[in-house]
């Protein structure tokens, strides 16, 4: 089976995002720095206002260092998050302001996946290959954390199907 696809920005945040969902650690970690950090800072922002209005501590100063560091790290993560997702797919799968068409083969002997310009790989069922997806887009893992983002608005059902087969055909060996 071959399929030749283009990823979108929004494609690559789908991956990401169902990159993260899989495993708890990478969902606690985002919710850690991106959720409860900035939850702090704010409850930090509030409790240091007080605290140096009311004059009820000759801590305010450390407070207030905390506290800046605190909203910086809120302020940036989201900023470098935006920026760095852009720009992967700018270097990766665009080419000049245009899409790059990415080339799938699978067969019963291994994966192969080139990017024009970019890269190519062969992967061979006989090492640690997974399959991930959802509504939005098929992760095939060639690594612990390596994988080839393809969108489901470019597959068939019947190619959904071939993917889903071959790897029942081959199980993953851990």
């Amino acid at each position: 089976m071959i399929v030749n696809y283009a990823v979108t920005l929004a494609d690559y945040k789908a991956a990401l995002r169902l990159h993260r969902n899989l495993k708890l650690s990478r969902r606690l970690t985002f919710y850690v720095w991106f959720i409860a950090v900035p939850i702090i800072a704010a409850l930090g922002a509030i409790t240091f206002t007080v605290l140096n209005l009311s004059k009820l501590t000759r801590f305010a100063p450390l407070l207030f260092g905390i506290e800046c560091g605190l909203v910086w790290i809120s302020i940036y993560l989201p900023i470098w998050n935006f920026y760095s997702a852009r720009k992967c797919v700018k270097q990766v799968f665009q080419e000049a302001g245009k899409e790059r068409i990415i080339q799938l083969e699978v067969t019963d002997e291994f994966i192969y996946s080139t990017i024009p310009g970019v890269s190519e790989g062969k992967y061979f069922w006989n090492e640690k290959i997974g399959l991930a997806q959802n509504n939005k887009i098929v992760l095939i893992y060639v690594a612990t954390k390596k994988f080839i983002p393809v969108p489901m608005s470019s597959l068939s059902p019947n190619h959904i199907a071939d993917i889903q087969t071959m790897f029942e055909r081959n199980p993953v060996r851990r």
